[in-house]
C-alpha cells in the first residue's frame, strides 16, 4: 500500500518515546527528591524549634519541583522558553522585594552599627566621661550603648544619645 507518510508518523513516534520516557522519569525522581528534601527541612526545622518549617519546608519543595519540572519538559523536547523566563522574572522580583523590604527593616540596625563605630573611635572603654552633668567611667561600649560606673550604679546612655549629645572627656584611658 505504501504509506510512506504513516511509516514516517510512526517512525518518528518511535524516536520521540525514549525522550517521552526520561522525561517522566526525570519528573518521577525529581518530585521524590523534592518530597524528601522537603520532609528533611522541616524536620530539621521543627527540632531547632524554628517557627514556619512547613511554610519553608514547602517553598524549597516548591522551587525543586519547578525546577525538575522544566527540566523534564525540556527532556520530552517541549520548547520551555517562555516558561522560564517568566519564572526568572517572577522570582527576580521577588527577591528585590526581599532586599527592598530587607534595607527598609534593618535600616535602624545599620544607623545604630555605625553609630557604635564612630563612637568606638571617639571613647575607650575605661575613659572617664561627664555626659548631661553625670561623670562616670566608661566600662562598656558596645551596639546598644555606653555603660557608665557611677559610685555604685550603672547607667546605661542609648547608643544614639551619646553620639548626639555633649560629652566632655574628664580622662582618657592609656591602654
Amino acid at each position: 500500500m505504501e504509506w510512506k507518510i504513516i511509516s514516517n508518523e510512526i517512525g518518528n513516534l518511535l524516536r520521540y518515546l525514549p525522550k517521552l520516557f526520561s522525561g517522566i522519569i526525570l519528573f518521577i525522581v525529581g518530585m521524590y527528591i523534592a518530597n524528601i528534601v522537603r520532609r528533611a527541612i522541616s524536620t530539621l526545622f521543627s527540632t531547632l524549634n524554628l517557627n514556619g518549617s512547613r511554610l519553608i519546608g514547602m517553598a524549597i519543595f516548591y522551587l525543586i519541583a519547578i525546577f525538575f519540572t522544566i527540566s523534564a519538559l525540556n527532556q520530552a523536547g517541549i520548547d520551555t522558553t517562555i516558561i522560564t523566563n517568566n519564572i526568572t522574572m517572577i522570582l527576580g522580583a521577588f527577591l528585590f522585594a526581599l532586599a527592598i523590604g530587607f534595607g527598609f527593616g534593618s535600616k535602624e540596625v545599620i544607623a545604630r552599627l555605625l553609630l557604635t563605630f564612630y563612637a568606638r573611635k571617639k571613647y575607650r572603654v575605661g575613659d572617664i566621661i561627664e555626659i548631661d552633668g553625670l561623670e562616670g567611667k566608661i566600662e562598656s561600649l558596645d551596639n546598644m550603648g555606653v555603660t557608665l560606673a557611677i559610685k555604685n550604679e550603672r547607667i546605661i546612655f542609648p547608643i544614639k544619645e551619646v553620639t548626639e549629645k555633649r560629652i566632655i572627656v574628664k580622662k582618657r584611658f592609656v591602654s
